[in-house]
């Protein structure tokens, strides 16, 4: 089946003939080319390429396309997003787009790392701010540091709920304190606080918890 393309400034958008995204294709443009301004502001960088953006129908439509499970939302390559648009989601915003973008910096092995910068952007999962999650993990968990995630696996344990919006609540917390020049280190550096803060994990670890655990 074919797909539509539309054109702007920093994406190249393709939709279904006929789809609700074709529908809503330049409110979609409008909307991405002012989460790329924020992001790019806030980071520094640019791309030296547009942003192909894929709006599918529905998530087994992304499986289709890519080979990959089926989810709302995705990015493969440099500069290629796939993304579910239709009466019930509409996985636009920021997230996917931070992910590229942040790219341009550094690729962490850490997910973590990659995950807590997007999150950043979004502020908020499933419409709850991300240090609310945040707060709620410190009750729980007032032994752990949480540079432990910065470990895949430690990651992976916990479920997306937890992971994603702590490590978004993290990523604001450390810009916030240190700069985001400090931060683009730490990112470069797939998480070395030392290099990055002239601190030791663990010490930078329990202020953040400390502050989190004043919000409750």
């Amino acid at each position: 089946m074919e797909w539509n393309c539309r054109e702007t400034e920093h994406y190249l958008l393709y939709c279904r003939p006929e789809s609700l995204a074709e529908e809503h294709l330049e409110e979609i443009g409008d909307w991405q080319e002012k989460c790329y301004t924020r992001i790019s502001k806030a980071l520094g960088v640019t791309m030296d390429k547009k942003i192909r953006l894929y709006l599918c129908t529905s998530r087994e439509e992304i499986e289709k396309e890519t080979g990959c499970p089926p989810c709302n939302g995705m990015c493969l390559d440099y500069d290629l997003i796939f993304a579910v648009y239709n009466q019930e989601t509409q996985c636009l915003g920021p997230h996917e787009d931070a992910h590229l973008l942040s790219f341009q910096i550094a690729v962490p092995e850490s997910v973590f790392l990659r995950e807590g910068l997007a999150m950043y952007f979004d502020k908020a999962y499933h419409g709850k701010e991300n240090r609310a999650y945040a707060a709620e993990w410190v009750k729980e968990n007032t032994g752990v540091n949480v540079f432990s995630y910065l470990d895949n696996d430690q990651f992976y344990s916990l479920p997306e709920e937890v992971s994603y919006p702590l490590a978004g609540a993290l990523t604001e917390w450390l810009i916030g304190r240190y700069g985001m020049k400090n931060y683009k280190e730490f990112f470069r550096t797939n998480g070395d606080a030392g290099a990055a803060f002239q601190q030791q994990a663990d010490s930078v670890s329990a202020a953040f918890k400390s502050e989190m655990k004043a919000l409750n």
